[in-house]
């Protein structure tokens, strides 16, 4: 989409590093991390008695496995 709307096509083979650096877009990554933490803090401004807030808190009995899933 990027590149359409700057008037390019595959045939021009440009870069999507260079794309996006002339559209002015961050990764996807990025902002992802961004709306993540936003909420996180908006969380951490509620009371103590919010569910959400008392879920981060939690301690789960047993094990944590490892390698993501």
């Amino acid at each position: 989409m990027l590149k359409f709307s700057l008037g390019m096509t595959r045939m021009d083979k440009v870069k999507n590093d260079y794309i996006r650096a002339t559209a002015q877009v961050r990764w996807f990554g990025d902002k992802a991390r961004e709306a993540r933490l936003r909420w996180f803090g908006h969380v951490q401004r509620r009371d103590a008695g919010y569910i959400w807030r008392r879920m981060l808190k939690m301690e789960l009995p047993g094990k944590r496995r490892g390698g993501g899933l």
